[in-house]
């Protein structure tokens, strides 16, 4: 495929060397039962093509999000906050990072992540 080919040229000039995952990584492209493929243990030019040609598996990736998680939305419009905030336990910490309406959530949200519960700028957000 000539487009999946070109995709992977440009993500290549990002990630020219495959980095190990970490235990910490939940792959939403990559069905749970093959996350010991090699292609689903680095992150590398290939796992990030097949994550932008590939469905996304919302739901298997959000079952191993532990309470008190932050969970940082790298979307357009923060458009998954709904969706997270019902399926996620209330401890964990959404932060959708692009907002149309609000040209600052970045770095409200950035602020709010490392900002102590509580805290008076954690309040204005």
């Amino acid at each position: 495929m000539v487009v999946e080919s070109n995709r992977a040229g440009a993500v290549m000039q990002v990630i020219p060397s495959p980095k190990q995952r970490s235990s910490r990584w939940v792959s939403s492209s990559v069905p749970e039962a093959r996350w010991d493929i090699p292609l689903a243990q680095t992150s590398s030019a290939a796992y990030h093509v097949n994550n932008l040609i590939m469905p996304v598996l919302f739901v298997q990736a959000v079952a191993h999000i532990p309470a008190n998680a932050v969970v940082v939305e790298l979307a357009p419009h923060s458009l998954l906050q709904t969706l997270l905030r019902r399926s996620l336990p209330q401890s964990c910490t959404l932060l959708g990072l692009l907002h149309k309406q609000r040209p600052h959530s970045l770095l409200a949200n950035l602020g709010r992540s490392v900002s102590p519960p509580g805290s008076h700028f954690a309040q204005l957000v």
